[in-house]
């Protein structure tokens, strides 16, 4: 399979592929949203910059290697939340996963 498109977008939404200089705003939405995160995302609990910025490099890794393909979710200008898909349910198939901000 071909890599997906780095940018869908519809209205004011956007899934645009992680970019390293989103740690900021990552950590942000996430630190924002733990409240909301804690109960399924096990990762969200002590979240930190050192985290972010280790999601970011994982992220261009697994687009690189055709394992994983995350999008930051863009409502407006503001980054709020993260969907991917991931090669974890056998050939061909692929698992979605998303969280959003809180709010």
């Amino acid at each position: 399979m071909s890599s997906p498109p780095e940018l869908l977008s519809h209205g004011q939404v956007s899934l645009r592929r992680w970019r390293q200089a989103d740690a900021a705003a990552l950590l942000a939405a996430v630190l924002e949203s733990q409240q909301h995160l804690r109960p399924w995302m096990l990762w969200a609990d002590q979240y930190d910059g050192d985290r972010a910025a280790e999601y970011l490099r994982e992220c261009d890794a697994q687009w690189a290697s055709g394992d994983a393909f995350s999008y930051a979710v863009i409502a407006g200008d503001q980054i709020v939340g993260s969907a991917g898909l991931y090669r974890r349910v056998g050939d061909g198939g692929m698992e979605i996963g998303y969280w959003v901000h809180g709010d």
